[in-house]
């Protein structure tokens, strides 16, 4: 390699599961960097700015937040379910349930990507339950697709929670 020469730099690394793999990638010229004495060029990749994100989903870090808000309340309200069926030997009918006449939950919990205020999705097929919130693209789809945080933050899908 001489001065002029490009340099592609790649770098990936893993967040444990939160997010999958990521990818960032830079190019240079040798010798450019030396010369100027500037500080690297910025890492260019897509952001959730571009992506015509509504305005409390503007940030990466506002995302995961609510991603996680929404994963620790739906694990507060599975502990509820599954505390009421000890007691009645079956899961309720609706999530309000949870509240009267016995406290298993001080509230039903608004889902925090819901555009109307409205709470977690609910349903109680046979002998499980299935528990989700419409996720970062604020689309119910009914728990069909689960979300994928792998393929971006604002990727399409529901945060899904079922009974184990």
């Amino acid at each position: 390699m001489k001065e002029g020469d490009k340099v592609r730099i790649v770098a990936t690394w893993d967040t444990k599961g939160v997010f999958g793999k990521l990818r960032a990638e830079s190019e240079y010229t040798l010798g450019s960097l030396q010369a100027s004495n500037q500080p690297s060029p910025p890492i260019r990749r897509r952001t959730v700015e571009e992506s015509g994100a509504p305005e409390d989903l503007k940030s990466e870090d506002s995302v995961r937040r609510t991603v996680g808000r929404a994963q620790a309340d739906m694990r507060a309200m599975a502990t509820a379910l599954e505390a009421y069926r000890v007691d009645y030997n079956e899961y309720p009918k609706t999530l309000s349930l949870l509240t009267t006449p016995v406290a298993y939950i001080t509230r039903v919990m608004t889902d925090p990507f819901s555009t109307s205020g409205a709470a977690y999705q609910y349903e109680n097929p046979k002998q499980d339950w299935i528990l989700w919130s419409v996720g970062p693209d604020r689309t119910d789809d009914r728990a069909k697709i689960p979300f994928d945080p792998t393929n971006g933050t604002l990727s399409k899908g529901d945060i899904i929670r079922l009974k184990r």
